[in-house]
């Protein structure tokens, strides 16, 4: 399927990263009304970055920051509507790939951008 006839049909962009990575997500958000016509108003960016190393410390037991996301995700009330792209250097992030995964889970339209293919994110991809 051609990505600007999907982007096209969408609700809303939700675009998830953490920390450095979160620097090109007012970038992408600029080029998708740019280059696909979606208004900025229909763009959302999740960012866990401004507080991440408050989140690591104040969560120490594996996966939290997965649920972290989830619960970020549904306050967002995603849809198979909207479409989750997950921006992660590494690819390992624990946060944007929980958002991932739940985007998938419920249906949504998913697309990444990682450094390193065989990662997390591409796991979360199935």
């Amino acid at each position: 399927t051609n990505l600007g006839n999907k982007i096209e049909n969408l609700q809303r962009v939700v675009i998830v990263a953490v920390g450095s990575s979160a620097d090109i997500c007012r970038g992408l958000a600029a080029d998708l009304e740019y280059n696909y016509n979606i208004p900025k108003e229909s763009v959302q960016i999740c960012e866990a970055g401004r507080n991440y190393r408050e989140l690591m410390a104040n969560w120490r037991e594996m996966g939290a920051l997965k649920s972290t996301a989830v619960f970020d995700m549904q306050e967002l009330e995603l849809t198979e509507d909207d479409m989750v792209i997950a921006i992660s250097s590494s690819g390992r992030t624990e946060y944007t790939s929980g958002a991932l995964s739940y985007a998938n889970d419920i249906g949504a339209t998913t697309l990444t951008e990682a450094s390193n293919e065989a990662t997390a994110l591409a796991i979360a991809l199935g």
